[in-house]
């Protein structure tokens, strides 16, 4: 919730009605002081975070960062080899794997390969998306990481 003239907590908030504009019926149930919401709500986060009106101390900021670390997400990389393997796991290809099998001892070879064929371009379609995902993703880590201004901005009308 914000204000007008100062910022309260922050989220989405909704501009002022105008002298001119009717509240709709299916905003009845908003509470009527918007200000006494947004300042109860951001009390609320305080009491959350256990942080006064002022913020932290540079002291509190870092015993919090050596206690808690910093607010990153980890990087957890997992292996290429095992993003491959894991398009041939699940009921689908679980499912073609048994019919190939089946097919092998039926001894219909143009069908187990067909089948075998399927299997293993599904693997690499996936696998090839998954890598592309990836790469979209830290190319994006790094743009945040480079565009981030290390202090918040704020731009009050």
């Amino acid at each position: 919730l914000c204000s007008r003239r100062k910022i309260v907590a922050v989220g989405m908030c909704k501009p002022p009605l105008l002298d001119n504009q009717a509240t709709h019926a299916d905003e009845a149930d908003e509470p009527e002081d918007l200000q006494t919401a947004s300042e109860d709500s951001a009390l609320k986060h305080r009491l959350d975070l256990q942080t006064g009106e002022d913020g932290l101390s540079e002291e509190e900021a870092a015993r919090r960062l050596l206690q808690h670390g910093r607010n990153e997400l980890p990087d957890l990389r997992t292996p290429k080899w095992r993003i491959f393997l894991s398009h041939f796991t699940g009921i689908m290809p679980g499912t073609i794997i048994i019919a190939i099998i089946i097919e092998g001892l039926l001894q219909e070879w143009p069908d187990m390969s067909t089948l075998t064929a399927l299997l293993l371009l599904n693997g690499f379609v996936g696998f090839f998306e998954d890598m592309r995902a990836g790469d979209a993703v830290a190319a994006l880590k790094v743009l945040t990481r480079a565009d981030l201004s290390p202090t918040p901005v704020c731009c009050l009308e």
